[in-house]
């Protein structure tokens, strides 16, 4: 039997105070003391993580789920209900036995308790998050002040990365003509105003003119704008700004505006030089995954909101766009990836030896046509002026981007009726080639029909996330790919789901 381990940073009297359980009598060292725990635990807590795509590379919201936390309140310690337990660290450790010490036992899961409540049969049930949570805020951390036009008072400031083509800047300063098209240091290349051009100047700009203020993220025109005013704009470095520094921006964002809570005396538990402890840290953007899918996916990207947005939904926009995935894993730590097909060198074979059951959850047809824009206009021109008579030049300003030649084969409709049109691939990319790279990505993987199986496997050694495995289980022989994985802490079960 395997040791699991329930830690909770409550606080009462003014102070953090862990409560540990465990499903066996637990001896370790703590602050140089030999410590005994009772075994309190109700049953093993098990963990899902997933990758957060579904069919088609559709996000899911559902990436780190925990089971109900449940232990008995025995009279000796029913002064813990008097602490603090919402909203406090929670994290799950295993070891291979009672007697492993502490600086050994692994970490399966961070998150915050989010309720508590004690049944009428003394036993107390804990439900926690996950820290993926922790990024379902606004985009822009920044407003304009009381102070600023009332016009963008209380508003969000722009918030702009990489290069960006038709954005509609914020009007700062009307009487001025002062427009703002990121929050710092961002230069504006062209600006249009109903369609038509205005001459880049470094001096003071004049009729038909503009005068960029990179700092600053402005420019102001020489003239008024009779008509929509649109440009398009770049950060520094924007020739190297991929999907995984966009990734990287948004969550270190967060990261940065929520430090870690200090333990206070307890035992500060490292790994791989990474704090792992109830909440983000700085170092917790783990470069490696992010390294893998800056090489996978090189690509140059841009983005840009004016409003309100929620960071989860920018970042699955950033993955989809390149047929990507993202996720947070249970010990805390944001990872990102390509999703590519089951590949041909699988981690480990699924069989009988350890395998008991692998039934078929679900048939994905294949799509028969796969589209991706790409150079996104982020505010299309809806008020050309009549002096702009370059047809062409009309149509591309009024476009919401342009579209890569895609994939398609109708005859796929013929052996598979259920084949899909997969709906319009807005990616963030911004050239034609990129495009085309990303359409091939979503053709390997969705070109041909796919399968899902629901694997209960019994190991010591379970597969991860993205692994390829080869599954050889009664009349199924096919390569599979985990998107879905479910482990018991304390034990040896674990089920999967993957894809092939």
């Amino acid at each position: 039997m395997r040791l699991a381990l329930v830690e909770v940073e409550t606080y009462a009297a003014g102070a953090p105070l862990w409560r540990r359980l465990s499903n066996m009598a637990y001896r370790c060292t703590i602050a140089g003391q030999r410590v005994q725990y009772e075994p309190r635990l109700q049953g093993n807590p098990t963990i899902t993580t997933t990758m957060g795509v579904g069919a088609y590379c559709r996000r899911s919201r559902d990436m780190v789920s925990v089971s109900d936390i449940k232990f008995v309140l025995s009279p000796e310690i029913y002064d813990w209900m008097d602490a603090v337990w919402i909203g406090r660290p929670i994290r799950i450790l295993s070891g291979v036995s009672d007697i492993v010490p502490y600086d050994e036992t692994v970490i399966e899961s961070v998150g915050k308790v989010s309720a508590v409540a004690t049944g009428e049969d003394g036993v107390v049930t804990i439900q926690a998050t996950d820290l993926g949570a922790s990024l379902d805020v606004a985009l822009s951390t920044q407003v304009y002040p009381d102070t600023a036009a009332e016009t963008v008072r209380g508003r969000p400031v722009p918030w702009q990365r990489g290069r960006t083509f038709s954005v509609e800047p914020v009007c700062e300063d009307t009487a001025a003509r002062v427009y703002r098209v990121g929050t710092s240091n961002t230069d504006t290349l062209g600006v249009r105003v109903g369609g038509l051009d205005r001459t880049k100047v470094t001096g003071v700009p004049t009729t038909g003119q503009f005068q960029a203020d990179l700092p600053n993220a402005r420019f102001a025109l020489g003239s008024d704008a009779n008509s929509d005013v649109r440009a398009d704009a770049a950060a520094p470095g924007w020739e190297t700004y991929t999907t995984a520094d966009l990734l990287k921006d948004v969550v270190t964002e967060v990261i940065n505006a929520n430090p870690l809570a200090t333990e206070d005396g307890d035992p500060v538990r490292t790994e791989d030089g990474l704090l792992i402890v109830g909440d983000y840290e700085p170092d917790a953007v783990s470069m490696a995954p992010l390294d893998g899918l800056r090489a996978a996916a090189p690509w140059p990207v841009g983005y840009f909101a004016k409003d309100s947005v929620n960071r989860l939904d920018v970042l699955d926009e950033a993955v989809a766009g390149v047929h990507g995935w993202w996720s947070v894993r249970p010990d805390g730590r944001f990872v990102a990836g390509i999703l590519r097909a089951p590949g041909a060198t699988p981690a480990k074979r699924l069989d009988k030896t350890t395998v008991q059951s692998a039934p078929l959850k679900e048939i994905i047809p294949p799509a028969w046509r796969i589209r991706v824009e790409h150079s996104r206009n982020w505010s299309p021109a809806t008020n050309l002026l009549e002096g702009l008579t370059d047809t062409a030049a009309r149509s591309a300003q009024s476009a919401a981007g342009q579209v890569a030649e895609p994939y398609q084969d109708a005859s796929v409709t013929l052996a598979q009726p259920r084949a899909e049109d997969l709906p319009l691939i807005r990616s963030f990319v911004n050239d034609a080639a990129a495009a085309i790279a990303v359409r091939d990505l979503y053709t390997a993987m969705w070109g041909v029909e796919r399968r899902v199986y629901t694997v209960k496997e019994v190991t010591e050694t379970p597969l991860s996330l993205d692994e390829d495995a080869f599954l050889d289980f009664e009349s199924v022989h096919r390569p599979v790919k985990v998107w879905s994985r479910t482990i018991t802490v304390g034990g040896s079960d674990v089920t999967y789901e993957v894809v092939g």
